[in-house]
């Protein structure tokens, strides 16, 4: 049994604490700036996107299996131009992952210390990697964009009847979503 009743986080940073945030990659190291940034604009878990191996990159989506997700199933993530581009700008090295300080032998780590340094640099405090996702998730919503979308862009499993029967990716839904999510980010730049 845990030791105390988990209470949910409330957190949901503006969208110009996330530009702040994004801003402040600037003061990271290339691997860790770009991870950030992958993190932020594609709204997938920490783990899943640290993890994520030259394997599971395709042309035009990330595949990450089921066995490394949270769900159970293999999730898609539509790679949409600027995704790409973050992804291109990684050092590729002898291992297979991406996002690494040790030349993709080991999955990146410290995420303590780049939270404690995009928060100085940003002057955003109060938040963690987990709140960039409901914090896409309510930008989102305000925008109009409907919860099944935002369910779909997020790799949220479906466990309604039709999803048991539904085994589309919404992969176009999921482009829209996280373009809509780019451009309030990068609106008024």
């Amino acid at each position: 049994p845990k030791p105390s009743k988990e209470r949910s986080r409330e957190r949901v940073l503006t969208l110009d604490e996330v530009r702040a945030i994004l801003s402040a990659c600037d003061a990271l190291a290339d691997s860790q700036a770009s991870f950030v940034k992958f993190l932020l604009f594609s709204g997938q878990r920490l783990n899943e996107i640290a993890k994520l191996t030259s394997h599971e990159i395709m042309d035009d989506h990330i595949a990450i299996p089921r066995d490394r997700n949270k769900t159970g199933e293999t999730m898609i993530t539509p790679l949409l131009p600027h995704l790409k581009e973050i992804l291109d700008r990684c050092p590729r090295g002898s291992g297979p992952f991406i996002f690494s300080t040790t030349s993709g032998e080991k999955p990146l780590s410290g995420f303590s210390q780049i939270k404690l340094l995009l928060q100085s640099e940003s002057e955003t405090t109060d938040w963690t990697f987990h709140d960039f996702r409901r914090s896409i998730a309510t930008a989102l919503a305000d925008d109009g964009v409907d919860q099944f979308t935002i369910k779909c862009a997020l790799n949220h499993k479906d466990s309604s009847v039709t999803g048991v029967y539904n085994r589309s990716h919404h992969v176009k839904m999921k482009s829209a979503a996280l373009a809509k999510w780019r451009g309030l980010i990068k609106q008024n730049e």
